[in-house]
This record gives structure tokens, sequence and C-alpha cells, in this order.
């Protein structure tokens, strides 16, 4: 099976996401003219997140190139848990200093500011 089951599994994941968009798209403009009951919009949804996502799963080019997408992933070398927290820490670090070095250039020019309109 392979590669397969995570196919087959981001276009699930892609029927859910459309179905989820269309439905609240079909309410938000069925709502505009009246207050549907909430079975049409939700079947509706379902029905349009189906059709398109399905046509596209039907397409070999589409199945192939998601499928290439998956083999690549595969390939990556993510980091470890280690190398994770300590990427963190440098960027929470180096926010905090531009955040200071922000801070006291803007009291600075404040102090500028204030020289120059109260003289």
């Amino acid at each position: 099976m392979g590669d397969r089951k995570y196919i087959h599994l981001v276009f699930l994941v892609l029927v859910l996401v459309t179905s989820w968009i269309s439905i609240k798209s079909i309410d938000l403009v069925w709502s505009m003219f009246a207050r549907p009951d909430k079975l049409w919009p939700e079947l509706m949804g379902i029905g349009i997140g189906i059709i398109v996502v399905g046509f596209y799963w039907l397409k070999q080019e589409t199945f192939d190139w998601v499928g290439a997408i998956i083999h690549e992933l595969k390939r990556v070398t993510w980091p470890t848990k280690t190398e994770t927290s300590s990427a963190t820490m440098v960027v929470v670090i180096t926010v905090i200093i531009a955040a200071i070095l922000m801070g006291m250039f803007d009291w600075f020019w404040a102090l500028v500011t204030d020289y120059i309109l109260l003289t």
C-alpha cells in the first residue's frame, strides 16, 4: 500500500475542508435571504466537497502530484526536540532584545519630540 494510504488521507482531509467551507458559505449566503433548515446547507456542502475533490481524485496527474509531495516529505530531515527547543529559545531571546531596543528608541524619540515641541 505504501504512500497510497497517505494520498487517500490527504484527499479525505480535502473533502472535509471543502465541505466545511462550502457549508459555511452556503449558510452565509442563504441566511441573507431567509433562515434555511440546517440540513440543506450541510447536504449541499458535503455534496460539493465530494464532487470537487472526487473530480481531482480521479485525475491521475493530481494523484501523482500529491504522491510526489508525500514522497518529498518523507525525505525531509525533521529537527529533533532539542534542536527545536534551542531554536525557539533563540527566537524568544531575539524578540525580547528587539523589543527592548525598539522601546528605548521610542522613549528617546519621545524625549526629542517633546523637547522640540515644547521649546
